[in-house]
């Protein structure tokens, strides 16, 4: 579908990695839960996300939910996993154009 968008209205579509269940990960899998979840999103970007018609689609960029307030075990966890790239840049989506 987003294939098609993008060639229909010749636009780029940046897809991302990150799972949304990850929370409840932690609590089941706590041991060496950065390294796994880290090792989890390289792989995503050097074998991609998925294959379409020969084109590999690799993410663009680690999307993350984290909790107001004070961080939680999981969500320092995945910060850790997304800092395993490197130097990371932190935005926050506000719902304003």
């Amino acid at each position: 579908m987003l294939k098609t968008l993008s060639e229909r209205t010749d636009m780029h579509i940046i897809a991302c990695t990150g799972w949304n269940m990850t929370k409840q990960l932690y609590s089941v899998f706590p041991d060496y839960f950065e390294e796994q979840l880290a090792d989890r999103w390289i792989k995503d970007f050097k074998e991609g996300l998925d294959t379409i018609d020969g084109i590999v689609i690799r993410p663009g960029h680690i999307k993350l939910l984290l909790d107001k307030g004070e961080l939680p075990g999981a969500d320092k966890a995945m910060l850790i996993a997304a800092n395993f790239f490197g130097r990371m840049r932190i935005t926050k989506p506000t719902g304003k154009r």
